[in-house]
């Protein structure tokens, strides 16, 4: 804006000649002085932004670049310049974002000029603004540049209209009376929590130009029963369907390569999923408390699963484990009550705490020779759990490792120096050691064990003589990388001799020569 002050020079000897008070139009427009409104604060906004506030309540921000983002609620604070007095924004051409809570609570804002160079708008960017009160007067889809910032006046069935690239964070959160939204071809990304708690959306449509769905975006939309993923999509974040109550099934598209740490948390009645063999990694949580989810196949692919990712899934009755998997993290299955039997494969090294620890129905589980360790309560109240082998290669049984398994009548302990943790066998719900009987070798930990805590004992006879493996493969009395080439030629099937002393490979002695020896063969080398 600027100030216009008129001037009529040499007025009193105009008054004579024309009259006093009296001034020709002619005249009057002649003598004109103009004056610019004056800076009154200036600073940074970004690495490559500044802002200069007027005293007509003009905040312009120039430079090039994204504003910083801000947070009210956190140590990072409202923007320097916040100030209720703001009146107009202008966003020259330059400035590719508007952080969060860029304008959050300039009251007096009511004009906001954005040029064509902003590609993203962050949450809160203009709320408790007069600007944006009158923008969702005026239509309650309120759109800047093709991005959504808002709809949480909206109501009904919204669709958005074609051409809009994005839906920003939080845009239609806490809508309560959207009951569906169709999303065109045009849109790449939905934000985080876009469509947090919209409790009464039963449906959406998400189109094929999707590649990205935020932290959150669908969390507690408790009336959807069902949403297809396009095959475009290759990220869905953390809570993504968080607390989809009425969610009954869903199909991950090809693309994923991760799932989010408590994706479909509490999806209560989540019935199937289909997991792709493009997804590498579950994250924790991501199935928690699925309870109406009955099986799980988890690809190949899958190499981790976080802690708790199928936790208080009551109605899980089967399960396949990925053969790339080494762990079986902290909580895995803990609480997947109706699961009956499962099979560890070979490439798992260790048993977390408690990882299917409450699976009640549990009656079988083969644990292999690859797994050294089993943690704390690994397999703690499994109460219908009646027999069970640990094999020769488990050096530590956690405490409590089979807690309260009050049917549990053998344990088989094949390693005879495997450690053995104070409650790894007792009956937490009577009180009282159980009846089971203990079979090992003879002078092994767990006869000791039995004796101790007045277990029956059945031996096994005298343990097998077991010798130490070197890696020493081509007989020099050395281990080096000689031998590590030696052995590596084996596996691929392209040495032209056969390796006579294989004992000397077997690293983690479970009777086969195989990549998890090389595995173990290359780090004893590193250690070297």
């Amino acid at each position: 804006m600027k100030k216009h002050y008129k001037f009529i020079a040499g007025i009193m000897a105009v008054s004579i000649v024309f009259g006093v008070g009296v001034i020709p139009d002619s005249i009057a427009p002649i003598v004109s002085i103009t004056a610019s409104a004056e800076t009154i604060k200036s600073g940074a906004c970004g690495e490559k932004l500044t802002w200069v506030l007027d005293d007509e309540g003009t905040l312009t921000i120039s430079g090039t670049g994204d504003m910083t983002n801000y947070a009210p609620y956190f140590n990072v604070g409202l923007p320097p310049y916040h100030s209720d007095k703001i009146k107009e924004v202008i966003i020259e051409d330059g400035v590719t974002s508007i952080g969060d809570y860029a304008f959050y609570g300039c009251s007096s804002l009511t004009s906001v000029t954005v040029s064509d160079s902003v590609k993203s708008i962050g949450y809160g960017a203009f709320y408790d603004t007069l600007w944006l009160e009158e923008k969702q007067e005026e239509n309650p889809l309120v759109i800047i540049n093709n991005i959504v910032i808002d709809g949480q006046k909206c109501s009904d069935d919204v669709v958005i209209p074609d051409g809009v690239t994005s839906i920003e964070d939080y845009a239609f959160s806490d809508c309560s009376s959207l009951t569906s939204v169709t999303i065109p071809d045009s849109v790449t990304s939905i934000g985080a929590a876009a469509f947090d708690d919209c409790s009464n959306l039963t449906s959406v449509t998400i189109p094929d130009s999707v590649t990205s769905i935020g932290i959150n975006a669908f969390n507690r939309c408790s009336s959807l029963t069902s949403v297809t993923i396009p095959d475009s999509v290759t990220s869905i974040g953390s809570g993504a369907f968080l607390g989809c109550s009425n969610l009954t099934s869903v199909t991950i598209p090809d693309g994923v390569t991760s799932i989010g740490g408590s994706t479909f948390y509490n999806c209560s009645n989540l019935t199937s999923v289909t997991i792709p063999d493009s997804v590498t990694s579950i994250g924790g949580r991501a199935f928690y408390n699925c309870s109406s989810l009955i099986s799980a196949i988890i690809p190949d692919s899958v190499t981790r699963i976080g802690d708790y990712a199928f936790s208080d899934c009551i109605s899980l009755t089967s399960v396949t484990i990925s053969d790339s998997m080494t762990s079986i993290e902290d909580f895995t299955f803990s609480g997947c009550s109706s699961l009956t039997s499962v099979t560890i494969p070979d490439s798992v090294t260790s048993i977390g705490m408690a990882a299917f620890c409450s699976c009640s129905s549990l009656t079988s589980v083969t644990i292999p020779d690859s797994v050294i360790n089993i943690g704390d309560s690994a397999f703690g109240s499994c109460g219908n759990l009646t027999k069970i082998i640990i094999p020769d290669s488990v050096t530590s049984i956690g405490d409590g490792a089979l807690y309260g398994c009050g049917n549990l009548t053998e344990i088989t302990i094949l390693n005879p120096e495997c450690e053995m943790y104070r409650c790894g066998i007792y009956d937490g719900y009577t009180k009282n050691y159980l009846y089971a009987t203990i079979y090992g070798y003879e002078n092994s930990t767990a006869q000791a064990y039995a004796e101790r805590y007045d277990y029956k004992f059945e031996s096994l006879g005298k343990a097998p003589e077991k010798i130490t493996a070197t890696g020493d493969m081509n007989g020099d009395g050395e281990f080096n990388v000689a031998d590590v080439v030696v052995f590596h030629k084996y596996i691929l099937g392209t040495s032209d001799k056969e390796i006579s002393d294989w004992k000397q490979a077997d690293l983690n002695y479970d009777g086969l020569l195989d990549s998890f020896d090389l595995i173990m063969m290359r780090q004893k080398l590193i250690e070297k």
